[in-house]
């Protein structure tokens, strides 16, 4: 799933993204609706339903070419 996020949002916004997740939480917890949203808002794209696909959906998605 990480792999895909990645291809889709691009290496730089990927990675900054990765860095930047653990420091706006204060380390802290996060729920399933805080998540999807912050990704989403962060990286200026609609992921949350990436990730209802991947996390929440009976199958896995097809793998991007």
């Amino acid at each position: 799933m990480w792999h895909e996020l990645r291809g889709r949002l691009g290496e730089d916004v990927f990675w900054r993204l990765v860095r930047e997740w653990p420091a706006s939480q204060d380390n802290g917890n996060a729920d399933y609706n805080e998540i999807t949203g912050w990704w989403s808002e962060e990286s200026g794209e609609d992921v949350a339903g990436f990730f209802d696909d991947w996390l929440l959906g009976e199958t896995t998605p097809e793998l991007a070419s």
